[in-house]
């Protein structure tokens, strides 16, 4: 799937511009402030119905206008409009002009993956930050997974609730619990059978991207690590947990065994890459997962994926970059946000839109 054209009125620095853009893609060159970002922010939310620079859609109307709206036209498989309107307070999203009702039927119709430098995180961040990676690919893959994913949050919190109105001494008893317990686990485990079940391709597809970005070929293993001990089955390794942690649980006021807590294990030559690797390395392996990330989209989904790059090189050396730009561009239709025009001498396969 690639995006054709796009409108904007009222968005960010866009008062109203009307792009269109080849099926490779392009780059965005301009100096800071000229709204390179805001563009890439603009497909962004088209496909995700979100931002990822904030979470307050007022802040996206440009200054003195009362409302914005985005439009994208994709092509692929199947041609779809998407459009995003934000007025006085409420959006709405529609695809092929009609309204939808739920953000499930937005997530899936494109498959976008954006590059940018604060994908460090996902090295040196909380483990969420890695939990994240997993299901937003998951999502993208298996509509069945991110309805799972939001009714395990349901249960997940339910469940919480009860634990912690017991710790605080407003309930006498955890009555009611085994309920949610049983849902919990039921879909936990199915979660958990998604992720494991990608993790073989995407270690061997992350691993041969760090491989290539590495000057020194160093070994890249990412595995799934579990918050409690694999017996027969998934279900019957949750439950045992959850029976053992009981007392703790109760201590604690939450639920601390399940695909919520769950990790990845992420090693450089057998070592851990938070403690032992450089900055450099932890930002190759951090651009390594992300385009692992979109390859395995593209091989599993028929269908190529949109990447957004929003400076997320600018760190690295200039081997390094061609590497990372020239493989990207095998992906998918690739947007490279940069101040850094130099670049565009040794990439010539992208058409450059001066911002």
């Amino acid at each position: 799937m690639y995006i054709e054209e796009i409108v904007l009125e009222n968005f960010r620095n866009y008062n109203e511009k009307n792009l269109t853009f080849d099926k490779a893609g392009s780059f965005l060159c301009g100096m800071n402030g000229c709204g390179k970002t805001n563009l890439l922010e603009s497909i962004y939310i088209l496909v995700y119905g979100k931002s990822f620079k904030t979470i307050n859609p007022e802040e996206l109307v440009m200054h003195s206008k009362e409302f914005f709206r985005i439009k994208g036209f994709f092509n692929g498989t199947h041609k779809k409009k998407i459009e995003f309107r934000f007025s006085h307070g409420k959006k709405k999203i529609l695809i092929n002009d009609v309204e939808i009702t739920n953000m499930k039927e937005l997530i899936g119709n494109v498959a976008l993956i954006l590059l940018s430098l604060n994908d460090i995180n996902l090295i040196t961040g909380e483990p969420a930050m890695r939990r994240r990676f997993l299901d937003s690919l998951l999502s993208l893959l298996f509509p069945d997974y991110l309805s799972d994913l939001l009714d395990y949050r349901r249960v997940l919190r339910q469940r919480n609730k009860v634990l912690y109105l017991r710790k605080i001494g407003r309930r006498d008893d955890i009555s009611g619990i085994d309920g949610w317990t049983d849902e919990l686990v039921q879909i936990g485990s199915r979660i958990i059978k998604r992720r494991l079940s990608i993790m073989k391709d995407l270690n061997e597809c992350a691993s041969f991207y760090y491989t290539l970005f590495s000057p020194q070929k160093d070994r890249l293993s990412v595995e799934y690590a579990l918050s409690f001990q694999l017996n027969e089955s998934i279900k019957e390794g949750f439950y045992e947990s959850i029976n053992k942690r009981r007392e703790e649980e109760l201590e604690k006021g939450m639920t601390l065994t399940g695909p919520h807590r769950d990790e990845l294990s992420i090693t450089i030559n057998e070592l851990p890459i938070r403690k032992y690797a450089s900055e450099g390395e932890q930002r190759t392996c951090a651009i390594s997962l992300k385009i692992a990330q979109a390859s395995f989209l593209k091989s599993k989904r028929n269908d190529s994926p949109i990447l957004l790059i929003d400076e997320a090189v600018a760190e690295l050396d200039k081997v390094r970059t061609e590497k990372v730009l020239n493989s990207v561009t095998t992906i998918g239709q690739c947007f490279v946000a940069t101040t850094n025009c130099e670049m565009l001498n040794t990439m010539t396969t992208l058409k450059t839109i001066d911002i």
